[in-house]
């Protein structure tokens, strides 16, 4: 089996990351699903979609699920990027049932602490939430690119 190259790895505008490998033998699809995530692999199945072009000899691997990844955010007018975290709420329709982990992984995928969730809608969430474990202070905020039934931690 063997290691292949990526062609692509996007996020939906769902929330879905689809990572495409190909390579000229076929693709180790355990060591793949590996790099999926741990966060991502303890709550939902990654969907595996495999095929090959026989006649170019190229076989094919696509990986999907809901993305509990962290992501390089544009910082708008500040140059350079700044660590973002798109976490899928899975089953917890509480925002702070589900911050504690989130915060956990922000800080294990980032070394960095978050200051602010982003959330497609605020409806009656305060503007601030201290979260219990950690202590810390996070702003809670409205932004329609964030896909519903996720939160990204910056």
């Amino acid at each position: 089996m063997a290691e292949g190259e990526i062609l692509e790895n996007i996020i939906s505008a769902q929330g879905l990351r689809r990572l495409h490998v190909a390579n000229g033998d076929p693709v180790d699809r355990k060591a793949w699903i590996e790099k999926v995530p741990w966060y991502a692999r303890q709550v939902q199945s990654v969907l595996v979609r495999e095929w090959s072009e026989d006649l170019l000899g190229i076989h094919h691997l696509e990986l999907y699920w809901r993305c509990r990844d962290l992501i390089n955010i544009n910082k708008g007018k500040r140059p350079g990027y700044a660590p973002g975290l798109v976490w899928w709420l899975a089953d917890s329709p509480r925002l702070r049932d589900a911050l504690p982990t989130a915060v956990e992984a922000f800080l294990g995928y980032s070394g960095k602490l978050p200051g602010m969730v982003l959330m497609r809608t605020k409806g009656n969430s305060p503007d601030v939430y201290v979260e219990p474990l950690t202590g810390i202070e996070l702003v809670l905020r409205a932004a329609d690119w964030v896909p519903e039934k996720f939160v990204c931690l910056v």
